[in-house]
């Protein structure tokens, strides 16, 4: 039988990256959502947090750093001037859809944040762009960033100098291998490992994420989908670790690898809803581990568990299309491994619809899944059994 949990689960594109956002200026390094940090270099890490390379019903996170700060007059005037950079330069910018985004600074924090500039619906995109850096996680990677750097306009040198360098501490000089540790996204199987981009770098981080961000190799572009209704003004979020983890684990990773502790809504709620969301996330986490269990060996228990694991995502207000996505395709693999193309097919629509929210309607992840709404005999699963 066909393990398709240790297979790509669409394509060879069906990779899946978060954006991280970006912070300037800092003063201290004391807690908070927000701006980016990959901290010693491009990182692929599974559901576990474990590196590993893009596995079905896993997925690729890139997590990031955000500190509270007490600004001082000078870096308020940093913080200005790079927003004047970053807003230039995503003006100039042919594929990024200004009209649904705005970059500012996040109330009481210090940073910059990305905000919705009208209502925006779920699987809409929000922004297309390309990296202004591409690198390679080897010895060599420095030199060819470098030149890079060197050949790009000097205004976009500096937007690129203002994101923020986990490697220094305040009144400290920034580097560029600091900048690129720190902001590199992943891309995707058939492009560089990593990119670092001006406006898809702003998004900062929630454990209710309303945003995903998806590699489409045909464009070369990172693309930015919205994954449920955002209204004008709303901050734009994308998760920058495993989500579906207890507040304790969820906080506990982010400040080991990247020193700060989440402040967003889910982590700020102290209240008993948020003792039910840490067992609802607990148990999200044991039943995804024992569908991979089950697996193909006994794929009517696989698919009750996957069933069961949509259910928990929508008790628990955990959109995660990509999630959901992943186990309505693992659900019809195995109806086609129990001979059961019907059903497998009414998966497979249900994976299509996922795939629109997070990977658009022309990606080729998405195209496929279509087909195989249609046509679900034509997977290799069935022909194979």
């Amino acid at each position: 039988m066909a393990d398709f949990w240790s297979t790509p689960l669409v394509s060879s594109a069906s990779s899946a990256f978060t954006a991280p956002g970006v912070l300037l200026a800092t003063s201290s390094r004391s807690s908070s959502t927000g701006s980016s940090a990959l901290a010693g270099g491009v990182v692929s890490a599974s559901r576990t947090g474990v590196a590993a390379p893009q596995r079905a019903g896993s997925v690729l996170w890139v997590c990031s750093m955000g500190l509270a700060i007490a600004l001082r007059k000078s870096e308020r005037a940093k913080i200005a001037r790079a927003h004047r950079l970053v807003q230039r330069h995503a003006a100039a910018s042919t594929t990024a859809t200004t009209a649904s985004y705005r970059i500012g600074q996040v109330d009481g924090k210090g940073y910059l944040g990305a905000f919705a500039g009208r209502k925006i619906l779920p699987g809409e995109l929000i922004v297309s762009e390309a990296p202004c850096l591409t690198c390679t996680d080897d010895g060599s990677m420095m030199i060819a960033v470098q030149k890079q750097f060197d050949a790009l306009p000097a205004e976009t040198q500096s937007a690129l100098m203002t994101l923020y360098d986990h490697n220094v501490q305040a009144g400290e000089t920034k580097t560029l291998k600091g900048i690129v540790r720190s902001n590199t996204l992943l891309l995707g199987s058939d492009a560089a490992p990593g990119g670092v981009y001006l406006n898809l770098g702003r998004i900062n981080h929630s454990c209710a994420p309303n945003c995903e961000a998806t590699w489409n190799p045909k464009l070369g572009e990172l693309q930015l989908f919205a994954s449920v209704d955002i209204r004008e003004g709303q901050e734009l979020y994308i998760p920058y670790t495993e989500v579906r983890a207890p507040r304790a684990e969820r906080r506990a990773l982010l400040f080991s690898r990247f020193k700060f502790q989440c402040e967003c809504s889910v982590c700020n709620d102290s209240s008993v809803a948020n003792e039910r969301s840490d067992k609802r996330r607990a148990q999200i986490q044991e039943n995804d581990a024992e569908a991979k269990k089950s697996g193909s060996s006994q794929p009517r228990r696989t698919i009750s568990l996957l069933s069961k694991q949509l259910q928990l995502y929508d008790a628990e207000g955990l959109h995660l299309p990509r999630e959901r996505k992943m186990a309505c395709y693992n659900a019809f693999q195995l109806s086609l491994l129990d001979n059961s193309p019907k059903e497998a097919g009414n998966w497979a629509t249900k994976a299509h619809r996922y795939a629109c929210l997070c990977n658009g309607a022309d990606h080729a992840d998405t195209q496929l899944l279509l087909k195989y709404s249609k046509n679900p005999k034509s997977h290799p699963i069935f022909k194979d059994r």
